[in-house]
């Protein structure tokens, strides 16, 4: 039995899939990248470390937050530049709206629409006109976030390395933290939502890895190390030496092991790592789901997503709250360009980011490096694809295709990212 999709819709990029099954078993199970390779790397080699972090936040026009401060940070510790605290807290604040923004849209129009008859986002808000303003809503909320700090919501224009360009006024930072707390009980009607879904009974185990932050009680930070539950512990350097990124036949993107196998990276894995300091709503809704952990049914990454939503939710109102008692004048650092290699870790809203740069005397980039999410969760969506389909072979066509497609989206893979 072959399966094939040409096409596959609601996601960002273009891909298919390609599913042998012979004699009962398995042999091919596949998310096949239909992009060209992209060469960003490349296109960075020879250039000024200025100009880094406004072409890589071009990889992806969802993520391109994470990007551009991912690079920063990189760039950064290659000049040996500490960042003063309220330059941390305002990137946070950027990263914390880019995430929900990205999971809001994600959620509502990409993969729990696959749950529903006409599998359409914009049908699916027309029959319920006050929830989906509500999401949109909030959607917006993550988007003006970025955009009063960064100065638009797609690639923002105010950071830079050691600072801001443009830095934000109190009333900016009063305006988020008043907006955030309209928006909270709307976050908490998404995991109501996803919880009505009918989520397949599936579960494959996988290592899961997540950057943990180095304050104690904090989920997300911008300082930390990686963590696994296999119990390994990585910083940038042992990071990239152990995560061996290779391409295979018929495709541009990068695939990323680790021991030679798959794992996953993502909201879900995040949860596993470190939800012990979710926020205090998003904690208490987690717990009122009665998931137990762990749990390896990547299906519930959705869900993981929305919990992540109430959570970055407050931790806008409470970044914004902090930095309105913070001298906000003069916080960028002062620096010399000079000869260096800066590597930096960052969770994205679709999992673990890497970036690093060799840079000469003059600033200029001699050698670049990035590892998206996607090039690393592609490799655990396959392996979860050869297990589901025994699963679903027994299904009509239709049937199971759409089955492919909610695990495909449950991932929320960026294919774009994938032929960086």
């Amino acid at each position: 039995m072959k399966i094939q999709i040409d096409h596959i819709a609601k996601m960002e990029g273009h891909a298919g899939f390609v599913g042998h099954i012979v004699k009962g078993k398995v042999k091919k199970a596949q998310v096949e990248v239909e992009e060209g390779a992209r060469l960003i790397e490349s296109l960075l080699v020879g250039r000024s470390y200025e100009d880094v972090p406004v072409i890589t936040s071009r990889i992806c026009g969802l993520c391109p937050v994470i990007h551009g401060i991912t690079s920063i940070k990189a760039l950064e510790q290659a000049f040996d530049i500490t960042p003063t605290k309220e330059t941390v807290i305002l990137r946070e604040l950027m990263l914390a709206g880019q995430i929900i923004q990205s999971h809001v849209l994600h959620i509502f129009f990409l993969s729990a629409t696959d749950y529903f008859k006409n599998r359409d986002g914009l049908d699916l808000a027309g029959e319920n006109p006050e929830f989906a303003k509500k999401v949109l809503t909030l959607r917006d909320f993550g988007n003006n976030v970025i955009k009063l700090i960064g100065g638009r919501a797609v690639h923002p224009l105010t950071p830079k390395v050691g600072g801001w360009h443009k830095i934000p006024n109190k009333e900016i930072l009063s305006q988020i933290e008043t907006e955030s707390k309209k928006v909270l009980p709307y976050s908490k009607l998404l995991v109501d939502f996803i919880l009505s879904l009918d989520m397949p009974n599936f579960k494959r185990k996988t290592e899961y890895i997540a950057h943990k932050p180095k304050e104690k009680g904090k989920y997300s930070s911008y300082y930390g190390k990686m963590y696994s539950l296999e119990g390994w512990i990585a910083d940038e350097e042992k990071f990239r030496n152990e995560i061996k990124e290779q391409q295979i036949d018929g495709t541009v993107a990068k695939l990323a092991k680790r021991a030679g196998g798959s794992y996953a990276t993502d909201a879900l894995a995040r949860l596993h790592i470190n939800r012990e300091n979710l926020n205090p709503n998003a904690k208490r809704t987690l717990k009122s789901t009665g998931l137990e952990f762990p749990l390896y049914n990547p299906f519930y990454n959705t869900l993981a997503q929305a919990i992540e939503v109430i959570h970055y939710v407050e931790e806008c109102r409470k970044l914004a709250g902090e930095l309105e008692s913070s001298n906000l004048k003069n916080i960028n650092t002062k620096f010399e360009v000079k000869k260096g290699f800066g590597s930096a870790l960052l969770e994205a809203p679709r999992g673990t980011l890497y970036h690093s740069y060799d840079i000469d005397e003059k600033g200029i980039v001699t050698r670049a490096d990035v590892m998206t999410p996607t090039a690393q969760l592609l490799v655990n969506l396959n392996d979860d694809l050869k297990r589901y389909l025994p699963h679903i072979k027994k299904y009509k066509k239709e049937r199971r295709e759409l089955e492919i497609l909610k695990l495909i989206h449950s991932y929320d893979p960026c294919i774009s990212c994938s032929t960086h």
